[in-house]
């Protein structure tokens, strides 16, 4: 687990740019200077090789810094032609293949990477991040020079760097769904390489070229039914396997649904009942404010860790294991950008705990319902909107009887005969979401926020798998999940390591036919059917939790919504001064107190601390 920073030309920026980035403790530091680049790192080693690669890495006229996780490091071997007992460094792989193999390395890797190459002969940069985003950096361009980080926080620190809010940005964190990944970071000088993209820059010119996209490989799809779900629980388990390469303590995120309880019965294969696993739940609200915060699903997470010898290990959280203490050094120290789930920023209530067991790696079921265990079923609504009438038949055949089906085809046929209703309902909710908000009313009407179409509504209007798949991973918020889980686990010292969002395994998905993802018409079907031996019989009777993924959540702002409004009245002045908050509207909501209104408190706060410390 590495943050990495630099930048091209000449200057001694090194330290002010690593200042920031310390918010952890690292085993090592180490940099590179040159009259053409200077290089910086702040290693932790949770892969056992990671040391026989001191970062900056030099190799050949190559020199090397990245936060990378190999899979396939058995394929690269055979094409580096490497001898079967050469122990090497993950970084010195993805070096040496691009000694061979140039700007075609990227597409040869299967893991988590982003990486920064210098070529000292060509005086050229070359840089990539993996095909699904799980590792981040950024950059900027500044008097024709590159400068980079794996947090935007680094670039920030570098002397001269813009600090202007991105408009855009801002404005659509008080949306429904946030920012899309198109829409830029918070900052306008600074950008993500987005995933699945190389990017090289020489003599002031940057260039970016996409490498990937979901459904290039040629997948070999087994014949039989049996044989597809095998191949699937292969490809599954040897995600899990892969990512517990680590010299580190292992953690699980463990709740009552399918996803999480998946892994940990996958890992418990290989560590056998009773293994080094410690695992961390969100528990139920201690003074619930409404009736579902009373449930969090304890019992089925019980017999879990009772099935497999870890009760001892597994540890419950609440509402005062988070506090606005917590939320406020979080802010501060840690967090570039707004988290719109809010759930990672929960994490901190075990993380204290995880770091304080010597946790190194941390198991997370984010993505699954989303892309490899899909609680997708069918597309009656969007097949019917379009007026597919013969595909909807179709589809909706595939679970129900003739009569049934019948019945359904003419319900969807007629409900959206006029159109999209599912549409009208997204932007009046789009509608009042803005009109409740800070914004001034000139910034919604200049971006044309109210016209916007939500990430969500253009998931739910695929009828194809394929496009189902892409469109998520490319228009919801799952990488900036997965990104801000990285950043606050980081700071605990830990490597957050996702088996649901694997290439192999989200590539094989892509290109089974649908009715083998979803046999009849049953959403989750091919998740279950493989790891239904695994885990208690009433997580699968349940498939899909019916609880919040944080049961405190809704106590947690109870609690913290004064101390939030304090601290946004002490600071109103800040508020003030931006030109695109409307300060009346925001000193109604701080004048009428309610925990419906943390979400816009909270991100108000944030921009208040981000503007202090940007001056």
């Amino acid at each position: 687990m590495t943050a990495f920073f630099g930048f091209t030309g000449k200057g001694d920026f090194l330290e002010q740019m690593a200042t920031p980035l310390r918010h952890w403790s690292a085993d090592r530091e180490g940099k590179f200077t040159s009259k053409q680049l200077s290089l910086g790192c702040l290693e932790m080693y949770t892969i056992p090789e990671s040391v026989l690669a001191p970062q900056p890495f030099r190799h050949e006229n190559f020199i090397i810094v990245g936060d990378c996780r190999i899979d396939n490091r058995e394929a690269l071997r055979k094409i580096l032609k490497l001898k079967p007992d050469q122990v090497m460094a993950d970084l010195e792989f993805i070096v040496r293949l691009y000694a061979k193999k140039g700007k075609e390395t990227p597409k040869l890797l299967i893991g988590d990477f982003a990486f920064i190459i210098w070529d000292s002969k060509k005086e050229e940069l070359f840089g990539a991040r993996d095909q699904l985003g799980i590792k981040i950096f950024y950059y900027a361009i500044q008097q024709e020079q590159l400068v980079f980080a794996s947090e935007i926080k680094g670039i920030l620190a570098y002397p001269g760097m813009s600090k202007e809010f991105n408009e855009l940005v801002l404005a659509t964190t008080f949306s429904l769904d946030g920012p899309s990944s198109s829409e830029g970071t918070l900052y306008n000088a600074i950008d993500a390489q987005p995933a699945g993209t190389w990017m090289h820059f020489k003599a002031g010119t940057l260039t970016l070229k996409k490498y990937w996209t979901l459904g290039d490989h040629n997948i070999t799809i087994p014949e039989t039914h049996e044989e597809r779900l095998g191949k699937f629980k292969d490809l599954f388990f040897l995600s899990v396997k892969d990512r517990m390469r680590t010299n580190k303590r292992l953690g699980l995120e463990l709740s009552g649904g399918l996803d999480s309880t998946g892994i940990g019965g996958a890992l418990m294969t290989y560590l056998g009942k009773g293994g080094d696993l410690s695992c961390y739940s969100f528990g139920k609200a201690l003074q619930p404010t409404q009736e579902i915060d009373k449930f969090d699903e304890g019992d089925l997470m019980h017999e879990f860790c009772k099935e497999n010898g870890l009760l001892s290990k597994w540890r419950k959280f609440d509402e005062r294991d988070f506090t606005v203490k917590d939320h406020l050094n979080l802010m501060t120290k840690v967090q570039d950008e707004v988290d719109m789930n809010f759930l990672p920023t929960l994490t901190a209530a075990f993380l204290k705990q995880a770091k304080k067991e010597k946790i190194g790696v941390m198991f997370s079921g984010w993505g699954g319902d989303m892309a490899a265990t899909l609680t997708l079923g069918g597309f009656y609504r969007p097949l019917a909107i379009k007026k597919r009438y013969w595909a909807l038949w179709k589809d909706i055949r595939r679970k129900h009887d003739v009569p049934m089906a019948f019945i359904k085809w003419l319900y969807f046929s007629i409900k959206f005969l006029q159109g999209d209703s599912v549409l009208k309902t997204y932007k009046e909710k789009s509608k009042k979401k803005y009109a409740s908000s800070p914004l001034k009313r000139k910034i919604i009407e200049k971006h044309q926020l109210l016209d916007r179409e939500p990430s969500i509504y253009k998931v739910k209007s695929t009828i194809e798998i394929s496009d189902y798949l892409s469109t998520y991973l490319t228009e919801v918020g799952i990488n900036k999940r997965i990104v801000d889980h990285g950043l606050v686990g980081r700071h605990f010292g830990v490597d957050y390591r996702f088996p649901m969002m694997d290439l192999r395994l989200l590539e094989y998905i892509y290109a089974l036919p649908i009715d083998t993802i979803t046999y009849q018409g049953k959403s989750r079907y091919l998740f279950t059917e493989i790891i239904r031996p695994y885990i208690p019989n009433g997580v699968i009777d349940k498939r899909k939790s019916k609880v919040p993924s944080v049961p405190f959540t809704k106590a947690f702002q109870r609690d913290a919504l004064d101390e939030i409004i304090a601290f946004v009245q002490a600071n109103f002045d800040e508020l003030e001064n931006m030109t695109y908050l409307d300060s009346d509207k925001a000193l109604s909501i701080l004048k009428k107190p309610d925990p419906g209104n943390f979400g816009t408190l909270s991100k108000l706060m944030f921009y208040i601390i981000k503007k202090k410390s940007n001056v």
